[in-house]
């Protein structure tokens, strides 16, 4: 999915997970790698004001990730992120291995 300004959705916040801050996150994009410690994304849609955020935690949960992001400690400021699109810039999408597009690559392209 390509967001604004040529940004794209890597995934989606689905809501708090326990007490201090961690968020269960639902990627959208076939590299769960591509979530990892110190990674800056773009935060938006969740009903307030899009902001960056850079993530300080990532674990795994069966299907999900639970994130933390930098100042974001408690329960009350995770769910300020729920349904927040992460995405990051076109520019910094992971490399796609051999064979492999990204679906926004053939967005438009007539099926023969």
């Amino acid at each position: 999915m390509i967001a604004p300004d040529d940004r794209v959705v890597i995934g989606r916040v689905v809501k708090p997970h326990g007490l201090s801050g961690e968020v269960v996150v639902e990627p959208m994009t076939n590299f769960p790698d591509r979530f990892f410690e110190g990674l800056k994304v773009h935060l938006s849609g969740a009903g307030g004001p899009s902001r960056e955020g850079r993530i300080t935690r990532v674990r795994p949960q069966r299907d999900r990730l639970l994130i933390t992001f930098e100042g974001f400690s408690d329960v009350e400021a995770a769910e300020e992120l729920r349904n927040a699109e992460l995405s990051v810039s076109a520019a910094d999408v992971a490399p796609r291995p051999p064979g492999y597009v990204y679906h926004w690559e053939v967005e438009g392209c007539d099926v023969l």
